[in-house]
């Protein structure tokens, strides 16, 4: 016999169970993956559903098996209770109180379902609207920094062109003085050289 690892899961709670029989290996429930490393190579996984036990409730004051539901009471009754301490009383059969539960608990999943689903919905359309509204901050972004680009490069052109124009100017007068310079330098040497002779 191998020994097989069930694992059940139920509502809140994580159960498990080692079963000394061996039955062939089925789909496995949907468990930590840090867990499974832990196992050996001779575990087998089980679905949950086929190995819970069914278990019959009794009536705690005649320990007969309940079949009713006092619905004054809201309580699991037997057939001796029914006679007895709920004389008088408004019953339902167990199997159509589970059935209209069932039936309650369908609709409640089917209502939720469809709420999870809007909203996932909604969420998406939200992330859509977010995404859209980024991009066009974005863009805004962009085309603000082109404008300023445009402004800068415009007032650098103008600086430039200003400085090359007073430059050319300066650069003018400077020539102008040196010629002058030059004709003064070039008359004293003249002079110099008739006083000379």
């Amino acid at each position: 016999m191998t020994e097989t690892f069930v694992t059940y899961l139920l509502p809140g709670l994580l159960l498990r169970k080692i079963h000394k029989q061996a039955k062939p290996a089925e789909k496995s429930l949907a468990i930590d993956t840090a867990f499974l490393q832990k196992l050996s190579r001779n575990h087998q996984f089980q679905k949950a559903s086929e190995n819970i036990p069914e278990t019959k409730s009794r009536c705690s004051e005649h320990k007969e098996e309940v079949s009713f539901m006092c619905s004054t009471c809201t309580v699991l009754v037997c057939a001796s209770c029914v006679t007895g301490n709920h004389n008088g009383h408004t019953f339902s059969k167990l199997v159509d109180v589970i059935a209209k539960l069932r039936v309650e608990n369908e609709t409640q999943i089917h209502v939720k379902t469809n709420e999870a689903n809007q909203n996932m919905k909604q969420i998406e359309d939200n992330l859509k609207s977010f995404e859209y509204g980024v991009d066009s901050v974005i863009n805004a972004i962009i085309k603000r920094k082109d404008k300023i680009k445009r402004m800068i490069d415009k007032s650098v052109a103008e600086m430039i062109t200003l400085v090359k124009n007073q430059s050319k100017k300066q650069k003018e007068k400077l020539m102008l003085m040196l010629s002058d310079s030059k004709s003064l330098l070039v008359a004293g040497q003249t002079i110099e050289k008739r006083d000379r002779n």
